[in-house]
């Protein structure tokens, strides 16, 4: 399971709406950045700060401006288009044979959450063009998926071992 964070209450849906509800917390106008999210969600002392820097604009500015890079570097081997796309055409092969059932909203919520604290995520930058297309924010470093997408389908299982049980993926599901 993924360590506490001060923001362990955030009710995320999607990463939108999380950078949203981070926004409300903090007391701005406008939805924080996904950078500003995962960052909060994965640095006890970045969300901390952020915490600290309510009401003082200078501060928060600058953190806001500058969260600590969380994302994993990866480990060097992005997928090209082909083999993305190779993925993407079996993941939704598999969705279909499932009817296309998509997740529970407390799965979803459980499954971004294990994501996006997860240290094998990555931000989509520098990635294949692909990841453009279909709007992805955040890849899971260990299969290459959209962590937002793949959270929401019913067929879908997290590549990644529990950091607290090895019998069981991040998800909570049988490894």
């Amino acid at each position: 399971m993924a360590k506490h964070s001060l923001f362990s209450d955030l009710k995320i849906t999607s990463i939108k709406e999380g950078c949203r509800q981070l926004a409300d917390i903090l007391g701005l106008d406008n939805p924080v950045t996904s950078d500003v999210l995962i960052s909060a969600l994965q640095s006890e002392e970045y969300a901390r700060n952020l915490l600290t820097c309510r009401g003082v604009p200078a501060f928060m500015n600058t953190l806001l401006e500058n969260p600590p890079n969380t994302f994993s570097a990866g480990n060097g081997q992005s997928k090209s288009n082909g083999a993305l796309l190779k993925s993407v055409s079996e993941a939704i092969v598999k969705w279909g044979k499932t009817g296309f059932s998509v997740a529970t909203s407390e799965t979803v919520k459980k499954r971004l959450r294990a994501c996006l604290t997860c240290p094998d995520l990555q931000r989509k930058e520098g990635k294949p063009k692909i990841y453009d297309f279909i709007g992805t924010v955040a890849v899971c470093g260990r299969c290459g998926c959209d962590v937002e997408k793949k959270a929401r389908m019913n067929s879908e299982r997290c590549p990644g071992p529990s950091l607290d049980n090895p019998e069981m993926n991040r998800w909570g599901q049988p490894y």
